[in-house]
Parts: structure tokens; C-alpha cells; sequence
């Protein structure tokens, strides 16, 4: 799945600090971007697969989260990028 680009929404729970979610992927290598409901999270399939390994491509749905992300995180749904044609 090398160079699949793919959008993940990271839903946080209600309360969660957003800012230490951003923080713990940062620190993992990921940046990612504030939005109302979590953070939005995009990059190729194989360099999410260290942080997400049930990732299988592009495809939209949701995602189990990782034990390592559950005092965050509520739900991680696979979104389709959007086009600008």
C-alpha cells in the first residue's frame, strides 16, 4: 500500500485534551490539525501503519483504536480526501 495517501479523523472523548493528543503523535512523528470534533490526521497508508497496524488502505470506515490512544481518543474514521477538480 506504499504511496496510498489516506484522511483519518481522530475523534477525541468528550473532555480529552486535544492539544495532548496532537503532542503524543507529534512525538510519534505525525502532525496533525485541530479540528471541532478530534484532530484530522493524513499521510501514506505505510507510514500510519506504525502508529495504526489494522490500516488497510483508503478505504472509508473506522478503525479500532490503539490501547495506546484510548484515554483520547473515542473513534478513528478513514475518510476520503477530498479532490479540487
Amino acid at each position: 500500500m506504499s504511496g496510498t495517501h489516506v484522511e483519518l479523523i481522530l475523534e477525541t472523548l468528550p473532555g480529552a485534551d486535544r492539544e495532548q493528543l496532537r503532542k503524543r503523535l507529534l512525538a510519534r512523528g505525525f502532525e496533525s490539525l485541530p479540528m471541532k470534533v478530534g484532530v484530522l490526521l493524513a499521510g501514506d497508508v505505510s507510514a500510519l501503519e506504525k502508529l495504526l497496524p489494522t490500516i488497510r488502505g483508503a478505504a472509508a470506515g473506522d478503525l479500532p483504536v490503539p490501547d495506546e490512544l484510548r484515554d483520547l481518543v473515542r473513534a478513528i474514521h478513514v475518510v476520503t480526501p477530498r479532490s479540487l477538480h
